[in-house]
């Protein structure tokens, strides 16, 4: 089951206010596709894995305090956040409820379903924003978010990605932000 096309499903979630554009250019990385597929790609493997006791077993039970380590850090004046990477678990709608409704949280996936599936929980919030863009690649406006976000990210990817999505988020962020 190596085919783009049954892997990853093309269209947004019905019925939901947090439909995003995904864009027919941009590829699945090969070692997403190749090495991760069946946890990040398939649709039951979205299900399983992004499951409260599955996220916190794979984390050791240390999934409440990490996340709760960030949130820690956020606060009104947080401004605008940019995530990279719609990652399992409760991070993006408990990040979205505690920033002030001004500011948003722009959560951008290379991966269709890891968006579709980010957007199952945050229907009640209106401070969000789906971004169908590969992390090492990024079309958004330089400078404009206060902080950037990798959370559970450059594990997954190679060294020469990791060094790309590090440039990347540093050009995304402010001057004087985190």
């Amino acid at each position: 089951m190596k085919s783009e096309e049954s892997l990853v499903i093309d269209e947004p979630v019905c019925n939901s206010p947090f439909v995003f554009e995904v864009n027919k250019d941009i590829k699945i990385p090969p070692y997403l596709h190749e090495t991760y597929w069946w946890a990040y790609l398939h649709p039951n493997g979205v299900k399983l894995f992004d499951s409260t006791w599955m996220v916190n077993s794979i984390l050791f039970g240390n999934y409440k305090r990490l996340r709760d380590n960030v949130l820690a850090d956020l606060n009104e004046d947080s401004g605008d956040i940019l995530q990279l990477a719609a990652v399992y678990g409760n991070i993006s709608p408990k990040i979205a409820e505690k920033i002030t409704p001004e500011n948003r949280l722009d959560v951008v996936d290379v991966a269709p379903i890891q968006l579709q599936n980010l957007s199952k929980k945050i229907t009640a919030l209106n401070n969000v924003r789906l971004i169908h863009q590969d992390a090492s690649q990024l079309s958004l406006t330089p400078h404009s978010y206060q902080t950037v976000l990798l959370f559970f990210i450059l594990h997954e990817v190679p060294d020469e990605t990791k060094q790309q999505i590090l440039t990347q988020a540093t050009k995304m962020v402010k001057p004087g932000g985190n």
